[in-house]
């Protein structure tokens, strides 16, 4: 039997904090800052201080960077670790990722609204951990709201293979919505140059 260990890929989010997790995280962090001062002061002479001092800039960006590395440490949990269990499901012996080519060929079969996208980014070096290139539309590029556009593609799914939908007609935003987060990782990817996604 097979252990999955995730892993984790941080998608810079910056600004998706609440107003009060940021006090918080202001005032746990100013906690720190002075327990180590009191720490610190209780091992070092006037000499050693004085040196200290003199490093000035040096010694902020040092401690801050420290800081920052720290906390990105500790920013994925590891509350559910004792509950991880194997697991035997793994692709079928003749899965394999399609070239790209074929699969933007398939996916204008099935969204005939699809225009270009970028073809050649696929030809690039696959980023560590990467099982291949994947041709991801846009859900503007379906339908004129996120609703319909995945009402779209759960019929185009319903096309393929047996899957039922009881609710469709039925997953307007009252009951079917994009998250914050998800809104914000979207635009970051499309405003990042270092995005690797086709997009449509």
């Amino acid at each position: 039997m097979a252990t999955i260990t995730p892993t984790i890929t941080p998608l810079h989010l910056s600004g998706n904090t609440t107003a009060a997790q940021n006090a918080q995280l202001q005032e746990f962090l100013a906690s720190a800052v002075q327990t180590a001062y009191l720490a610190a002061i209780e091992q070092i002479d006037r000499q050693s201080a004085q040196t200290v001092l003199e490093m000035g800039k040096e010694l902020k960006a040092e401690v801050a960077n420290s800081v920052v590395t720290i906390i990105h440490r500790h920013t994925a949990s590891d509350k559910f670790k004792d509950e991880e269990v194997g697991s035997n499901r793994t692709y079928p012996r003749t899965y394999k990722v399609r070239p790209i080519e074929a699969q933007v060929t398939e996916l204008r079969k099935l969204f005939p609204s699809l225009g270009s996208c970028m073809e050649k980014l696929a030809r690039k070096p696959l980023l560590e951990g990467a099982e291949g290139w994947f041709a991801i539309p846009r859900w503007q590029a379906l339908a004129p709201t996120y609703c319909e556009a995945v009402e779209t593609v759960l019929c185009a799914l319903a096309s393929r293979r047996k899957f039922q939908n009881r609710i469709m007609g039925r997953l307007g935003p009252t009951y079917l919505r994009q998250s914050e987060r998800s809104k914000l990782a979207e635009k970051i990817l499309l405003t990042s140059s270092k995005a690797r996604i086709l997009w449509w």
